[in-house]
């Protein structure tokens, strides 16, 4: 319910990457708005590619707020988290023949400019996956001279049932979801809410407050779930 459509975008994206031999070989990927799902799922079955010896040298950054700063530090899951604020820095001291993927998930305009002033040359290409941030920024028109693509998940999967054997794709699926499913209990906490009201009182909360990273928010306007039992 929490990962399930998040996860599989993250997993078809990881295999569309993986189809082009990841443009041709990388030094690493950075992936903006680390903290969110779609974005951590995707550094974790990267990471797994990696393990498996399928991928050799690829190093995951992970770019967050200062708010998310430690979430997604702990999720282990980026081999370098780095904060908004200091992207500058830890470019700088990058080398400058190395290549880059930049996989774009806050999608906010701002940040993909600092991004690619940070970066240079050594961006390969910059892939949109996401839409997280809502900010002005993030309404800004785009460069149309920028090299981007886009990623959409039913495109490249219907490209895949014609390319596997559907046997193929359901084992590889049930693979990498009952590894995922294990290995996700510790990623967050989720917060199950019943009724209309507590789902009202939520929401206020969440409209003042922000989601919190570490949550998945499960809310139902159904009463308690034994009340709700006893009418089925």
């Amino acid at each position: 319910m929490i990962y399930r459509p998040l996860f599989w975008t993250a997993y078809w994206c990881e295999d569309w990457l993986h189809s082009s031999n990841y443009r041709g070989g990388l030094s690493g990927i950075v992936i903006s708005s680390a903290s969110a799902k779609t974005a951590f799922c995707l550094a974790y079955v990267i990471g797994n590619r990696v393990k498996s010896g399928g991928l050799q040298g690829m190093k995951v950054v992970g770019l967050t707020s200062g708010r998310n700063l430690e979430f997604t530090k702990g999720l282990g899951l980026y081999d370098v988290v780095v904060e908004y604020d200091q992207i500058g820095e830890y470019f700088k001291e990058r080398n400058v023949e190395e290549r880059w993927l930049y996989i774009d998930v806050a999608g906010n305009e701002g940040l993909n400019g600092k991004i690619k002033d940070c970066l240079g040359q050594r961006m390969v290409t910059r892939v949109k996956l996401g839409f997280t941030s809502h900010s002005p920024g993030s309404l800004r028109n785009e460069d149309p001279e920028e090299e981007t693509e886009l990623f959409f998940m039913p495109e490249w999967f219907a490209t895949r049932r014609l390319q596997l054997p559907v046997k193929e794709i359901i084992k590889g699926q049930n693979s990498a979801w009952a590894e995922m499913m294990h290995d996700c209990k510790r990623w967050t906490e989720l917060e199950r809410v019943y009724g209309a009201d507590k789902v009202m009182l939520a929401y206020e909360r969440v409209l003042r407050d922000g989601f919190m990273a570490a949550k998945g928010y499960v809310w139902s306007m159904w009463d308690e779930p034994v009340a709700v039992r006893a009418r089925l």
